[in-house]
């Protein structure tokens, strides 16, 4: 069956569906079909985390006016790191999903593929390289879906020129979290990718081990070139950024990494501490200054650090802000969060939330920040959820400013303020518990060394 163009589904009208979003507010939002199959993926417990059951004994936990920090420190070896902010978006990673034969429809999986990823292919600068990891067998359709999104494109380019096409084995599975797969780095001049230990499949994910058994042979089996480096403690991208300072480097991990670390090498029969673990990650970036964020465990509501906030250089941070549940569990980390990064100086513009909108994923900080590498202007790829674009400007091959509303209108103009040219997509990621910058993986560094590039 020849694969046309589908039409946006219509804008949900009302308010957030409170928690019935993934069975009842989808599929206004997505089309009946595709909202089955986002359902039957939640309901399989895609992209959820679980917590590991270990040694409490061994875990000093710090006290609320506390946290882990690690210092810098002289290593051997030198680690650079672009932050993303400075990053001109020249080549970007992105991950078409496997397509589950038994359960999902192929025109339907086209169409998710499609709504997925249509808006940031679109609004990526014309120069941007674009490399696709996709399961070889559904290669084909992949491509299908891009010419026909590539008649919508206006930038004089043609999209398929750009793409690198990276095909896994038929029974190797691929998701689409690209960001999670790892960090963009240069040691001692080299440049490598560096990617997450392996996890004990015991103690990590319980509700989903096949998806992780998955991502595990993935990273083994392609990201293996001898530019790719294993890192020894755990993280997802997602829930790692980083910040050039004055005095050098600074990386923030999410609480959780350094709490699977810790779990990971109990699995193994080593005992460590937090703070041991978080020392692990420092000498990985060359003892750079460490910042652990948070003081427990990060819960299914902006489990990863990349819902929270998002650095845009020159000392400012764009922050989720719960405004309507100050007392709920992510509004709690959002303070402690905001109170970390105070501390060390930040200036926090923040975006208002309510607690049903981080429940679904509607976080409008999970972007994309990049420096126009034609114009050298600062410009800023962010999320636009239901209900935040105009009902009668929904189906707009292109949307911008005058077509949003409320949150989205907001985050705009924070954006704006910060000296950054917003650029607004729709998103359609949420439906899994992440966003637009969740399926990216901007390469900064990386040409043609590693095994990517090949």
């Amino acid at each position: 069956m020849k694969f046309e163009q589908p039409k946006f589904p219509p804008a949900d009208e009302e308010a957030l569906p409170q928690k019935q979003y993934t069975r009842r507010g989808f599929l206004k939002f997505m089309g009946a079909a595709a909202g089955v199959l986002a359902a039957k993926r939640l309901e399989a417990g895609v992209g959820g985390l679980a917590k590991p059951e270990i040694n409490q004994s061994i875990l000093k936990k710090p006290a609320i006016e506390d946290q882990i920090r690690i210092e810098r420190s002289e290593q051997k070896e030198k680690v650079e790191v672009t932050p993303e902010y400075d990053r001109k978006l020249e080549r970007i990673l992105l991950s078409m999903p496997t397509r589950n034969k038994e359960k999902d429809d192929e025109l339907e999986h086209k169409k998710l593929i499609y709504r997925t990823f249509h808006d940031l292919l679109i609004k990526l600068p014309a120069y941007s390289q674009i490399e696709i990891i996709v399961n070889e067998n559904e290669a084909d359709y992949a491509k299908e879906v891009l010419r026909v999104l590539e008649l919508e494109c206006e930038d004089g380019v043609r999209l398929l020129d750009r793409v690198n096409w990276h095909l896994i084995k038929e029974d190797t599975e691929v998701d689409q979290w690209a960001q999670d797969f790892g960090e963009a780095i240069k040691t001692n001049g080299r440049e490598n990718f560096l990617i997450p230990m392996e996890f004990d499949e015991k103690k990590f994910f319980p509700k989903d081990v096949k998806r992780n058994r998955a991502r595990k042979k993935l990273l083994k089996e392609y990201f293996s070139g001898p530019d790719t480096i294993q890192a020894d403690f755990y993280f997802d991208g997602g829930n790692v950024s980083f910040d050039q300072t004055p005095s050098g480097l600074r990386v923030f991990i999410g609480y959780n990494d350094i709490f699977y670390t810790v779990a990971n090498y109990q699995a193994k029969g080593i005992n460590i501490s937090l703070e041991e673990a978080a020392k692990k990650v420092s000498r990985q970036f060359g003892g750079a200054e460490i910042i652990v964020m948070g003081n427990k465990e990060q819960k299914d509501v902006c489990y990863h650090i990349d819902q929270s906030f998002v650095m845009l250089g020159g000392g400012v941070a764009a922050m989720s802000q719960c405004t309507d549940n100050p007392q709920s569990p992510v509004a709690k980390q959002l303070r402690y969060q905001k109170s970390q990064l105070e501390s060390l100086g930040y200036k926090i513009i923040e975006i208002g939330h309510s607690l049903e909108e981080l429940e679904n994923s509607y976080t409008s900080v999970n972007a994309i920040p990049f420096i126009d590498k034609i114009t050298g202007e600062r410009k800023i790829i962010f999320p636009v959820f239901p209900g935040e674009i105009s009902p009668d400007k929904y189906n707009k091959k292109v949307i911008d400013e005058a077509d949003l509303q409320g949150k989205a209108s907001s985050a705009f103009i924070a954006y704006k303020s910060a000296g950054y040219m917003p650029i607004p997509v729709r998103d359609y990621a949420n439906i899994n518990k992440g966003n637009t910058h969740c399926i990216s993986n901007v390469l900064a560094g990386l040409e043609n060394k590693s095994k990517i590039a090949a």
